[in-house]
Parts: structure tokens; C-alpha cells; sequence
């Protein structure tokens, strides 16, 4: 049963959390073609977002980062990312903002990411 709701604000879920990935070999040809009928690109792009912003901290499943990549409503074709750092405890917290548009999903993620450096998160999650 739930008991509680958390909104972003009070906690920003984990980089791609809830997204579903689908692989298959790079030389399956006919797979991959299949594989485009579900491929969501409103999916996509967030999580790309989300997954650099991870990656640009070295961060992996156990890390204590959050990111959530949202279309600002009154923006189409834009993603704006929330970034998080935190130490283990919860205590200390770096929190980050930016925006890019819808094709730049990875170059915003590690923009982020590096912003978050620039102000310890590195030491936060060591």
C-alpha cells in the first residue's frame, strides 16, 4: 500500500528510473529495424539527459545521485534537467538546473554534470 507520495522536489528519483531499454546486437539488421517501431524519442531524449548526467559524474546503480529530464511546459522541444548529488546520509546536497534543447540530451547531461563538480559533488558521493 502506499502511504506517501514524493514529488521531485523532495526527491528526485534515480536517472532513468522507470525507463524500459530493449538491446540486441549491433549487426542483427532486421531486429534493430523492428526495435524502431517502439523506440520513443519524447523517452529518449530524457533519459539520455539523465544517463550522461550520471555518467559525467562516474556515478553508477548505487550512487547517491537523482536526475530528473522534463519538457518545460511551456517549452516544445526543450528539456530542462534537475541534477542531484548527495552524500550517502542525505545531509550535504548539490543541487543543479539547466535547459538545452531536445536534440542536445547528452551535451545537457554533462554540462550538468561537470557544474555539479565544479561544486563537490565528486567528494559528496566518493
Amino acid at each position: 500500500m502506499i502511504t506517501t507520495y514524493l514529488s521531485p522536489d523532495e526527491m528526485l528519483p534515480a536517472p532513468g528510473q522507470g525507463a524500459l531499454a530493449v538491446q540486441c546486437r549491433t549487426d542483427d539488421l532486421a531486429t534493430r529495424v523492428r526495435l524502431t517501431r517502439i523506440d520513443s524519442a519524447a523517452v529518449r531524449a530524457p533519459v539520455t539527459a539523465e544517463r550522461h548526467f550520471l555518467r559525467g559524474l562516474g556515478g553508477g546503480c548505487t550512487a547517491p545521485l537523482g536526475g530528473l529530464a522534463v519538457e518545460p511546459p511551456d517549452a516544445a522541444d526543450r528539456l530542462q534537467l534537475r541534477g542531484r548529488a548527495l552524500t550517502g546520509d542525505g545531509r550535504r546536497v548539490i543541487d543543479v538546473v539547466g535547459e538545452a534543447p531536445g536534440n542536445a540530451a547528452e551535451a545537457l547531461g554533462l554540462a550538468l554534470a561537470r557544474e555539479a563538480c565544479a561544486q563537490g559533488a565528486l567528494e559528496l558521493i566518493a
